[in-house]
């Protein structure tokens, strides 16, 4: 009986040895599975849910004016952002994240129309980019929504640098601005996949972009299960971007834009008559591109841009080609000195000048009467004009245009400069297979028909006439740029820019109310109107004046071009202020106060030694 019982208590033992090795064996080879072959698999796992690699944005380079005084700047920056890919509960699970936003808008009591704005910008950014909720937080908020972040999937409190522009409006066209990248964008620039990270949309913000992004770094955090930090793993510094030197002068930018202003719809450039250095470069209607710096533009702000009638987003400088006017004058008078025509030839104007069957007035409605060279650009007598442009052929009037940069980009920087168009008798007949026409020199040769230049081709233009002839490549960057020296002889050179001093410096030039009375800085310049639609006989006998009662749009373009001081030329700029009227009425003065501001800066420079 008891050999029986010690049998049976020998096959437990046996059996429980079995299941033991067994077990062990089991655990063995899960052990092996976890620790050998997916060793790897688990541990990117684990660093996935226990490490995260945070972004250092850099700060941004600065933006500088030729003094140095700030254009663009950075700004330390607290504020709450969304970002959908982090919605998740406490076990990684995504959720939705209309329902975690909501419940963060109701802590911060956002209202319904700001709830909609960011949704619909969540909507724009997908859920690749964070979304600004609220910006410029304090530090004692700072503090409190990190301790909150568990609790609200989604919210991140950010601690970057923001894009500050001081001058708001004022710098917008040229200085540019930043966004988010786009889909497109960070797909051919991996760097631009990291989030928070701006980029250049336009101006230097866009031509300078890699010099002032600088390079990002990483933070590498352990997070708990609630995403909050409970140990820093170390980092990898960010480098700032570099700051970027430009040409421009603040001073002259801002009197500028100062006078412009008085406007809807204007532009201005002001260039450095020695070097085609930019001074100034002024476009209206601008807008503040401080709304753009937090990333996504909020909707009203973008709809406010967008549906804005008369179109604030081009830069008008490069981008608005305009009929130039009477301020083509001094050229063709160029063309007639070249073609050795007699400058002291006089033309009788009586108001009229008549070509067949059709009569084309002149802007004095009684006439000017005998006129010379020097005269008719003086008092800008358009029947003197009508005479001998006729006489002198549109041919000869394309090869001087051409000469001074009309007709193609100037080579300034930005690609989408227009090249404005100068008409020609072989264009006519290859684009419309017809003759041309002597009414349309008639016409060509005081600005108007086909001809269409841009502000910087006119300012080019200008600098060339004032430094002797040389075609300067205008740009935003102080470096050499490539210049043409056209072969015009200095006496010739030196007559039209003698008709531009009577303009200014004259009694009865057409813009003697813009003298500068400065001495040894006298401006010389040309005034110009651009007629926007066919005149009737009574608004072209009464001149201006007759279009105050207009719609604006139906008014035409005022334009001057000017250069100073008249002795050793240093500046050289122009102005189009669309339906102005008149060019001595509302170009000059913007010219006038920007080259006052030049004279200025100059006396200050003195001073400071």
């Amino acid at each position: 009986m008891l050999f029986a019982e010690e049998k049976v208590f020998d096959r437990r033992i046996a059996l429980l040895q079995g299941g033991g090795l067994l077990m062990a064996g089991v655990l063995g080879a899960r052990l092996v599975d976890l620790q050998i072959i997916k060793k790897n698999f688990y541990l990117k796992k684990s660093d996935n849910n226990r490490v995260r690699v945070i972004p250092i944005i850099p700060e941004r380079g600065k933006i500088l004016d030729r003094y140095g005084d700030i254009l663009a700047g950075a700004v330390r920056n607290f504020r709450l952002d969304f970002l959908v890919s982090e919605v998740k509960d406490d076990a990684g699970a995504k959720m939705d994240h209309v329902e975690a936003f909501n419940k963060i808008a109701n802590e911060l009591k956002l209202t319904p129309q700001q709830r909609n704005d960011i949704l619909s910008r969540i909507d724009l950014t997908k859920e690749f980019f964070p979304v600004t909720i609220k910006a410029n937080i304090s530090w004692d908020e700072m503090i409190k929504y990190r301790q909150d972040m568990p609790f609200f999937p989604g919210l991140l409190v950010s601690d970057n640098y923001q894009r500050y522009y001081p001058y708001k409006d004022n710098f917008t066209h040229i200085v540019g601005l930043v966004g988010n990248p786009t889909l497109d964008e960070a797909t051919q620039d991996r760097q631009l996949k990291i989030d928070g990270l701006k980029n250049g949309k336009s101006g230097i913000e866009k031509w300078s972009d890699i010099t002032l992004r600088g390079k990002p770094g990483t933070l590498s955090a352990e997070v708990d299960v609630h995403g909050t930090q409970v140990r820093d793993l170390g980092s990898v510094q960010s480098k700032s971007g570099r700051s970027v030197q430009s040409t421009l002068d603040s001073t002259i930018q801002n009197a500028m834009m100062a006078a412009l202003k008085k406007n809807p719809v204007a532009a201005g450039v002001v260039l450095d008559a020695q070097t085609g250095d930019v001074l100034a470069m002024c476009s209206l209607p601008s807008f503040d591109p401080n709304i753009f710096a937090g990333g996504a533009v909020l909707p009203n702000d973008w709809q406010n841009i967008n549906n804005n009638e008369l179109s604030p987003l081009p830069n008008r400088v490069i981008q608005g080609a305009y009929p130039p006017g009477s301020t083509i004058k001094p050229l063709v008078a160029l063309s007639l000195l070249h073609d050795n025509h007699d400058p002291e030839e006089k033309v009788m104007c009586k108001g009229s000048f008549k070509l067949g069957e059709r009569s084309y007035g002149c802007w004095k409605a009684g006439g000017h009467g005998e006129m010379n060279m020097s005269d008719a650009i003086k008092y800008s007598c358009d029947v003197y004009f009508y005479t001998m442009g006729l006489r002198i052929g549109i041919e000869k009037i394309f090869r001087v245009f051409s000469d001074f940069g009309f007709g193609a980009p100037t080579g300034f920087v930005d690609k989408n400069e227009r090249s404005g168009f100068i008409p020609s008798e072989s264009w006519k007949m290859k684009t419309v297979n017809e003759p041309w026409y002597g009414g349309e020199t008639v016409i060509h040769a005081v600005g108007q028909g086909y001809l269409l230049v841009t502000p910087i081709q006119l300012a080019v233009a200008t600098a060339a006439i004032a430094n002797g002839g040389h075609v300067l490549t205008p740009g935003i960057f102080p470096e050499k740029r490539p210049t043409r020296t056209l072969k015009y002889k200095p006496e010739h050179m030196e007559f039209i820019r003698n008709g531009m001093w009577r303009v200014v410096n004259e009694e009865h030039g057409t813009a003697l109310g813009s003298n500068l009375q400065i001495p040894g800085f006298e401006m010389s310049g040309k005034t110009g109107t651009a007629q926007v639609r066919k005149l009737k006989e009574w608004e072209k006998q009464r001149g201006a004046a007759a279009q105050y009662g207009s719609a604006w749009a139906l008014r035409d373009h005022g334009l001057f071009m000017a250069f100073a001081p008249y002795d050793n030329p240093r500046y050289a700029a122009a102005a189009v202020v669309e339906h102005g009227l008149g060019g001595a009425l509302a170009a000059a003065p913007v010219i006038k106060a920007a080259l006052v501001a030049a004279y200025q800066v100059e006396q200050k420079q003195k001073s400071a030694g």
